[in-house]
């Protein structure tokens, strides 16, 4: 095997190293996008916005399992997140608290209540959207229209399900 087969043998492989390094970049990535969240939370830093400081990553995926699925079910999110429901139930009566979701008992069974999200957790997932779109205008800026559309396709691609 001469050099440059050895070479394209390496390049294709998958290798510790290359992992190494999309795990460094993926954090790298989250970081910056923590950075532009809190920096739009700062400049914002009044009603909803404030709100966010102090939500615990967990209440924002429950905020966001509800915001995706309004009317969802305590039930249905413990299977969502694979949990006991006392759980859920806790992490729903501290955002209930907080006057981020509300709860409406079912007509047909008075046992099961439906998740929404009040207008104050609405804007809060519009606030913390807009801190992800003030990164993405920085990446439209930094790239071509080419380079764009590639990492659009390539993020999907990630994130596409087998």
């Amino acid at each position: 095997m001469n050099l440059g087969e050895k070479l394209m043998k390496k390049k294709e492989q998958k290798t510790p190293e290359r992992v190494d390094a999309i795990v460094s970049i993926i954090e790298r990535v989250a970081e910056e996008l923590r950075q532009s969240l809190r920096q739009y939370k700062a400049e914002q830093a009044t009603g909803e916005a404030k709100a966010l400081l102090h939500l615990t990553l967990t209440q924002l995926h429950y905020i966001h399992a509800i915001y995706a699925r309004d009317g969802v079910t305590a039930s249905e999110l413990s299977n969502i997140f694979h949990v006991q429901k006392p759980t859920v139930t806790n992490i729903i009566n501290r955002l209930q608290n907080q006057g981020l979701v509300e709860k409406e008992q079912s007509a047909r069974d008075r046992r099961i209540f439906h998740l929404a999200l009040t207008d104050a957790g609405k804007n809060l997932v519009y606030v913390e959207r807009r801190g992800y779109q003030a990164f993405a205008e920085r990446a439209e800026k930094l790239l071509t229209v080419e380079e764009h559309d590639q990492l659009y396709r390539l993020l999907e691609k990630l994130l596409m399900k087998k």
